[in-house]
């Protein structure tokens, strides 16, 4: 697990109308995915915290499209990021409650970030779009 202090982590930052929400969901998953829990837990813990009118175009936020290239294979790929309960692997919506999910909130395009995957492998990914999906 890659601690929240580790200088290698670039700056993140949370909407802060999404902090309460997404702290509910570290906690409530603690017991099913007690590792994504933590990390995400970690990932709140350290990002700045953005008021709506501040929040920058590029950022990966929740209910988010977002492309990114996995730095190992250099495969392209493009998900959504939702919370557990709309999650759909197959569909591409990825929880925030995943190593995957965790690692995307808050970054913005350009960004790269190390984590480690739902089987421990030590992945690279670089944010390449973002853009926030209008939910009715």
């Amino acid at each position: 697990m890659i601690s929240h202090l580790d200088p290698r982590l670039p700056p993140i930052a949370v909407k802060a109308s999404e902090i309460d929400l997404l702290w509910n969901v570290a906690e409530h998953g603690s017991c099913v995915e007690p590792r994504a829990s933590a990390f995400l837990k970690n990932e709140i813990g350290r990002a700045e915290i953005l008021l709506e009118p501040r929040v920058l175009r590029g950022l990966v936020t929740m209910n988010c499209r977002v492309s990114f290239r996995d730095v190992g294979s250099t495969e392209e790929m493009t998900v959504e990021l939702v919370f557990p309960e709309a999650a759909n692997e197959a569909a591409g919506r990825i929880s925030v409650l995943s190593p995957l999910g965790a690692s995307l909130l808050g970054m913005s395009v350009g960004q790269a970030v190390q984590f480690a995957d739902e089987r421990g492998a030590r992945r690279t990914i670089v944010v390449t779009a973002a853009t926030p999906l209008s939910r009715s």
